[in-house]
């Protein structure tokens, strides 16, 4: 399902820019390639809607479905290291017992079908810290806060042992910046410097972060989108992740 959704996306891009395209030579051309273009411009059109369509549809699931799929997904993702704390527990009483955890933090249980498949197991996966991070774009990011000094620590502790950072420090020169991060990382001082945009997560100083495991086998993979989100794999997981799960890292 995940496949066909991502497709819909992709049409739904295309067309939407094929149709803009086509009407702008429309004005252009005045017209000398009817019936062409218009016919273009037809299509583009039909296929926009349909995909659009498609993107708002929802697929119903029963109850025995949505504990299925969570079930799946906890067996998938343990056996790329995991929920490693919760030792041999079955695959269904674990689903059930995260269920609950999360049902406990947010209210509800945690389902494929809202908002979306691909964030109900990003909200699966954030429960284990030590594997999974993430983050709403829009957040707590102001002086005292130590937002950036809480995320490097936090990258640290999903990192599988390959980036350990130490003596972490956030200072703010004023209350819109500039943001100094400080941190040791393998015997060496770095300061990065992530952008102020009031309380809005700056996701350069993410993509920056790659930096400090490349050459380590491991990579820090991300998910840009609200919510943004991370973890560490080797490049045969995340190929693994991207062929059976469909998510987009």
């Amino acid at each position: 399902m995940k496949r066909y959704v991502r497709l819909a996306y992709w049409a739904n891009a295309a067309s939407f820019v094929l149709g803009l395209t086509t009407m702008v030579l429309m004005i252009i051309t005045q017209h000398r390639f009817d019936p062409y273009l218009p016919a273009l411009l037809f299509l583009s059109l039909a296929v926009l809607i349909v995909s659009a369509l498609y993107i708002s549809w929802k697929p119903k699931m029963t109850a025995e479905q949505k504990k299925k799929w969570r079930v799946g997904t906890v067996k998938f993702y343990r056996e790329l290291g995991f929920f490693s704390e919760y030792g041999d527990l079955p695959d269904e009483k674990l689903a059930s017992k995260l269920n609950s955890l999360y049902r406990k933090k947010t209210g509800d249980s945690i389902d494929p079908t809202v908002p979306s498949e691909e964030i109900a197991e990003f909200e699966l996966l954030s429960l284990d810290e030590s594997r999974f991070w993430m983050s709403e774009l829009e957040t707590d990011i102001f002086p005292g806060e130590k937002y950036y000094a809480d995320l490097v620590e936090k990258l640290g502790k999903i990192s599988r042992g390959v980036f350990n950072p130490t003596d972490i420090t956030e200072t703010w020169e004023s209350e819109k910046g500039p943001i100094h991060v400080e941190f040791t990382a393998n015997g060496v001082r770095h300061c990065l410097q992530p952008k102020y945009d009031r309380d809005w997560l700056d996701t350069d100083f993410l993509i920056k972060m790659e930096d400090f495991f490349k050459g380590t086998g491991y990579e820090l993979v991300i998910h840009m989108g609200d919510p943004i989100a991370a973890t560490v794999l080797t490049p045969d997981e995340k190929k693994k992740i991207r062929r059976k799960r469909g998510l987009i890292f």
